[in-house]
């Protein structure tokens, strides 16, 4: 349960940081100002925290995650006949 948590988190951040370049698109095309330069600074904020949530998310996900650990069922599809 863990691990779906996490998977569904990460994308989420992911997706976020999709529509944060988004909106600085939109936000560059209309011309640049001093009020655009002060809005995209404070999106740009918003960038660098779910990109630092996207590590953490994957490096909480390395440590902790079960099916990191070594716990899932073997199968032969992804590593081949013994």
């Amino acid at each position: 349960m863990l691990d779906l948590g996490l998977a569904i988190g990460h994308h989420l951040i992911i997706f976020a940081l999709f529509g944060i370049l988004a909106a600085e698109l939109v936000l560059v095309r209309r011309g640049i100002s001093l009020d655009v330069i002060t809005r995209i600074a404070r999106v740009d904020i918003w960038y660098g925290v779910l990109a630092a949530a996207t590590l953490w998310s994957s490096a909480f996900a390395e440590r902790f995650s079960p099916l990191r650990a070594g716990c899932t069922i073997p199968t032969t599809h992804f590593s081949g006949p013994k």
